[in-house]
This record gives structure tokens, sequence and C-alpha cells, in this order.
């Protein structure tokens, strides 16, 4: 397939929430889709399905050179299946379709992976789902009954990854004390990471160190007095207040 590689640009339906590609979640199959259009009136029919439904869209068209970083962007976030609105028709087709795999070995940026590297590429598409599912122009019974079928998948997701947390090294020894924020109304509210392209936008000034482990490893100590956790601060970020949280801990044990 030479949709990746033909010079005729092409026009891609992101989300004005969360500045990616807006994205569908099957709720039976969790396969997550994004939508890509041959022309631009091409994508001003399709995209009215969507609109429809009260979301916030952008149409962002793409050159040669950035349909490859499109397609990087999207193996990173959990993006494998794409619907495409053609002049002779809709075609579907999967990552794997354009790309060999080795050409997927970076991540977008230009980084490798590293040792160690952490990653959770189904973990990212399910916020960026919620995200998106959150901020439609709906009443608050609509957005609820939106994601009530994908509130398991976020569960699941948060409670089996591996995550980051950022550290404040102790001087003079080999402990640590955790970030911890603290709100307006008292509340305590812990940062984590679903990669370390996440934690590096928190981490900028390299003021941290990283820890990694589950999410009940990384909250054990200081669960107690939480509010919630506040997952991926300075991206497409979600809050998890201490009732879900909770909720995701006692599964667990």
């Amino acid at each position: 397939m030479d949709i990746a590689y033909n010079e005729a640009p092409f026009y891609v339906l992101f989300s004005a929430v969360t500045h990616h590609p807006f994205i569908h979640m099957d709720p039976e199959t969790r396969e997550v889709r994004a939508f890509i259009f041959e022309t631009e009136k091409l994508f001003n029919e399709g995209a009215e399905d969507f609109l429809e439904e009260r979301h916030p869209l952008m149409k962002v068209a793409l050159t040669k050179r950035e349909k490859k970083e499109f397609f990087n962007l999207c193996s990173y976030l959990g993006i494998d299946t794409f619907v495409s609105y053609r002049a002779d028709g809709i075609l579907t087709f999967k990552l794997g379709d354009v790309f060999l795999k080795r050409e997927f070995m970076n991540l977008p940026g230009g980084k490798g992976m590293r040792k160690g590297e952490v990653i959770n590429p189904s973990l990212q598409s399910t916020i960026l789902f919620f995200a998106q599912a959150l901020n439609r122009e709906v009443s608050p019974a609509e957005k609820r009954y939106g994601i009530s079928a994908y509130n398991k998948k976020l569960e699941e997701g948060m409670r089996k990854s591996t995550l980051l947390a950022p550290v404040i090294p102790k001087e003079g020894s080999n402990e640590y004390g955790l970030v911890i924020f603290n709100d307006a109304n008292g509340g305590q509210w812990m940062p984590v990471f679903t990669d370390h392209m996440e934690y590096d936008q928190f981490n900028k000034e390299n003021k941290f160190m990283a820890i990694r482990g589950t999410l009940k490893e990384l909250t054990e100590s200081v669960v107690d007095r939480l509010s919630g956790i506040i997952v991926n601060t300075n991206s497409v970020s979600l809050q998890i207040q201490k009732q879900l949280l909770d909720r995701i801990l006692k599964v667990e044990e």
C-alpha cells in the first residue's frame, strides 16, 4: 500500500481537545480506529457524522514527509486501524499494511527504545478516547453514558500496566520521596506516567528520578492520604479520583 509514500497529501480527522488523531474505539473488539481522507471534499463530507455527535474536531492536512510521522505517532498511541475515505469508496487497513514492522523501532521524535523503556500504547489510546468523550458538547448524563462501556478497559489498563512515578532523591541516602501535588482545597494528588516520553515532558529540567511499577506498587505507601492520581500531567491528562482509584487497587488485591 503506497498511502504513506505517494506525493499527494491527505487529510486526517484530529480531536480539537487532545490535538491527536480523533479515534473511535469499538466497545466489543476494543479496536482503535483513526480516520483519513483522500481529498478535502471527502473530509468535509465524512466528518459530518462525527460533528453530529458533538465532538470538537480539526482538519489536518499531511504532506508526504508528515505522513510517516503520523503513522509513527499512531503506533505509539496504540492506533493500529485506519478508515480511509477515497474517491472509489471506503477502505479499512492495518498499520502493518503500510509499513514493515522494523520501520517502527523508533518512537516519535527520533528517540530509539531505551533499555527498560516503559510504553503503554493501549492505555494511551484509552486515555485519548476518554478525553474526547468527556469533552463532547453534550449533557453530563450523555457523557457518562458514552464512556460507560469503556470503564472496564480503563480500569484494567491502569491496573495491569507498568507505570512511572517521579521521585526526589534524599541526599546522603538511597531513599527518595514521592512527588505529590497539593490542590487549593488541601487535596493531594500523585502524578504517574504511561511512558518515558510522557515523563520526560514533566521532567524537562531533570529535577526528578523515575521509579517504575504497577499502580498498586507506586501508590501503596501514600494511597490512604491521596485524593487521587493524575495520569500524564503535561499532555492529554486524566484525573482519577479516590473512589475509582480504590476500586482499581481493590480488585488487584
